[in-house]
């Protein structure tokens, strides 16, 4: 029987006093026959003697501690070079033991362990999202290096968590929000869950004690009250338990172990911080749990589920069948709750023995003993398809700053799942969406996607994922991005890939609008333009590459009269034409002073300008016929004009834009001004209502002609109602002020 006083009863023991070595030893030979009890003696004399006077916080020998961590290492009935790895684990970080020590005394397996679980001491997970990065990875490798290191390393967490209380409160808050955070969530996705359990508990008992206890009172109620108490003959959990126990006898299945349970504090309080806010609706604070045995316990684990839902009702949408459906960490058992009696509600776990084992001991199943034979568990976590899971992330997003953000997604998230149309189950974080299932199941899916078809119908990438549901993707010839897929993705690995295509794509547009502009550079020049002349400008102009070249002509980092000068540097007026592009914008201005342009008007070459000297050497272009002209004094004026040309595509302007409320037509109204070779920097929606949109839209221009050229242009499409240049018509308040 588990209760919520377990957590309690650990801790109070947990420095009690040294585990003797012989009684380790026969602990270890109850479930391992062949125990080489040789090794276990060495590594606990050879521990005890390295730690010597060593002490912990609270006073004890500093050895009390690898010998508990051994001790909850054989509670497993777990290999025994886990157990020797548990003895040694602390000796390279506090000891002079060297690893070539270890090498020599216990093999180079032995060594491994040790050095691994090292590694893993000196993470610090809790500092700058940097440094987190840089310690998951690490983690991460330890994990797929060697399952053996991770589970020395969560026993060691958890006998620290259980000894929690010696250490000072900044000290406590900080481990205690480390293991919630990382350690527990690891320990649930190994499938070890009632580590996981305990972690959690023990943490929340250190961060949030006034919650941990508010629960604790409540389940003390039930207790007394007669009604939920796992330790009362005459309880209603205990009726129950007797009942199915009778039930099975009847139906003549053998083997089997029905046992009541209790949940820990923290899973109530997380219930209740998912949305259920009175612990009278928390159906499954008691349960039982029915493990089937020997033949055809699969089988009987439906014959069970059957007779029990015949003998009482079963509550609505609390039936769960993780057998046909595992978890992701291997996960496999039947919930069912019944209403019971005078109306209470108790859940029901039936599961087989090799279930209970991987549903208790997940990747340590690999490791566990029954019968004193290490045999394989059919049903055990496979830790590689995990592990990969998690070094994906680290290969893709390495250089990531969200790679912090989505380990840690995977790691703690609940899960969704659906199948591919070949049946195979996928898994998803909780709340995922249908772009999230394209993106699990490849990032070239993903970039392709326009919606998924579920049971026949139709449904947008947004949509979430419901458990259960056969889910086909529907993708299109070549991989694109528009506002609606922008907000459909809930993960943040579709979230990063989808940065990367609006990436790509930009680069892509940029690379071919480069390619035109320069072409029709050169055509004016009377020169030729091939692949292998942009190959070599990019050499010559130390750019790496043709189109990274090409992108930065797209985006006016580089500009075509250079990529001719580097080609062909004997062209007539190539030079001056550099020096015009590059050189002084406007005349009648000294070198010393600083320009801007005025954002409330936005003169492009062709307006008349006016310059108006603000402090510090600097001074603001407006048009002549700007409207805040009038509020500025005519003594700060400077006359200017433009320079003669010819101009880049860098000077900014915003047209106003009303169109009608029609599915492409701003995308329509976007070609349009590409194909004048313009480019959109931004477009904001001012107004919005049934029929029509009203658009701000801020573009780069050479000239005036050539912002005409792009509102005619715009104008000419059926849906646009009205579009003109855009200027600010009176101050605002700081102008004012």
């Amino acid at each position: 029987m588990q209760s919520a006083n377990i957590a309690e009863e650990h801790v109070d023991k947990a420095e009690a006093g040294v585990v003797e070595l012989e009684d380790l030893i026969r602990q270890i030979r109850s479930y391992d026959y062949n125990v080489d009890a040789v090794l276990v003696r060495k590594a606990y004399e050879y521990c005890c003697q390295m730690h010597g006077v060593q002490q912990r916080k609270s006073g004890a020998p500093y050895y009390s501690h690898p010998i508990a961590v051994a001790k909850i290492v054989a509670d497993k009935e777990l290999h025994v070079s886990i157990i020797v790895g548990a003895l040694l684990h602390d000796l390279l970080e506090d000891t002079d033991v060297t690893y070539s020590d270890l090498l020599r005394e216990f093999g180079r397996d032995t060594a491994n362990i040790v050095h691994g679980v090292s590694k893993l001491t000196k993470l610090r997970l809790n500092t700058t999202s940097e440094q987190q990065s840089a310690n998951l990875q690490k983690l991460i490798l330890a994990l797929e290096q060697d399952d053996r290191v991770i589970l020395v390393k969560l026993a060691d967490r958890l006998h620290n968590m259980q000894t929690l209380k010696y250490l000072d409160t900044t000290k406590r808050r900080r481990i205690a929000k480390e293991t919630m955070e990382f350690y527990a969530p690891i320990a649930e996705q190994l499938g070890l869950n009632s580590w996981r359990e305990e972690l959690e508990d023990l943490a929340f008992r250190a961060l949030y004690p006034r919650a941990r206890q508010n629960v604790l009172q409540y389940v003390a109620k039930l207790r007394n009250a007669g009604a939920m108490d796992i330790d009362d003959p005459g309880s209603v959990v205990e009726r129950a338990r007797r009942e199915v126990e009778l039930l099975i006898r009847q139906k003549g299945i053998g083997s089997t172990l029905v046992e009541c349970r209790e949940k820990r504090p923290f899973s109530i309080w997380r219930k209740m911080q998912r949305g259920i806010k009175d612990y009278s609706s928390i159906f499954d604070i008691y349960g039982v749990r029915i493990i089937t045995r020997g033949n055809h316990s699969e089988d009987n684990v439906y014959v069970i589920l059957g007779a029990i839902h015949r003998r009482w009702p079963a509550v609505p949408n609390r039936f769960k069948d993780y057998i046909s459906s595992p978890k992701p960490n291997g996960y496999r058992s039947v919930h069912t709750t019944v209403t019971y009696g005078k109306g209470q509600q108790i859940e029901f776990q039936i599961r087989t023995g090799r279930m209970h084992d991987t549903a208790e001991y997940g990747v340590a199943a690999h490791w566990l003993y029954r019968g004193g034979i290490h045999a394989p568990n059919p049903y055990s976590l496979d830790p590689t398809r995990w592990k990969s899971k998690l070094s994906q992330f680290v290969v893709e997003r390495a250089n990531s700053g969200d790679l912090l953000k989505q380990l840690r997604e995977e790691i703690q998230s609940k899960h969704v799942y659906c199948y591919t149309p070949k049946s195979d189950v996928v898994w998803l974080p909780a709340g995922s969406t249908f772009l999230d299932f394209a993106y699990e199941l490849s990032p070239a899916i993903g970039d392709c996607a326009v919606g998924a078809v579920v049971n026949g119908r139709d449904l947008p990438l947004g949509s979430p994922v419901i458990n259960g549901e056969h889910v086909t993707i529907i993708t299109a010839s070549e991989p694109f991005i528009d506002d609606r897929k922008k907000v459909s993705a809930n993960t943040l690995k579709a979230g990063a890939h989808l940065e990367d295509l609006e990436k790509r794509l930009a680069f892509r547009v940029s690379v071919e609008l480069g390619r035109k502009t320069l072409r029709a550079f050169f055509e004016e020049h009377g020169k030729p333009l091939t692949s292998n002349g942009i190959r070599t400008a990019a050499e010559l102009l130390r750019i790496d590459g043709e189109d990274e070249l090409l992108r930065r002509i797209g985006n006016m980092k580089v500009r075509s009269a250079e990529v001719l000068a580097a080609l062909y540097p004997e062209t007539p007026g190539i030079k001056k034409v550099i020096e015009r592009e590059t050189g002084p914008q406007f005349m009648g201005l000294s070198k010393e002073w600083q320009h801007e342009i005025a954002s409330c008007c936005n003169p492009v070459p062709g307006d008349r300008v006016v310059g108006v000297e603000g402090q510090d050497m600097r001074v603001a272009i407006h048009a002549i016929d700007c409207e805040l002209l009038k509020f500025m004094d005519l003594d700060n004026w400077i006359d200017l004009s433009w320079h003669q040309g010819p101009y880049s595509i860098t000077h900014p302007a915003r047209i106003s834009a009303t169109l009608s409320n029609q599915p492409g037509v701003l995308g329509r109204v976007c070609t349009l001004i590409g194909e004048q070779r313009a480019n959109i920097s931004n477009i904001q929606i001012s107004n919005r209502t049934r029929e029509r949109f009203h658009f701000q839209i801020e573009i780069e221009v050479m000239d005036l002609r050539h912002l005409y050229n792009v509102i005619h242009s715009v104008g000419m499409d059926s849906s646009v109602i009205s579009v003109g240049r855009y200027r600010q018509r009176r101050p605002d308040e700081r102008s004012e002020s």
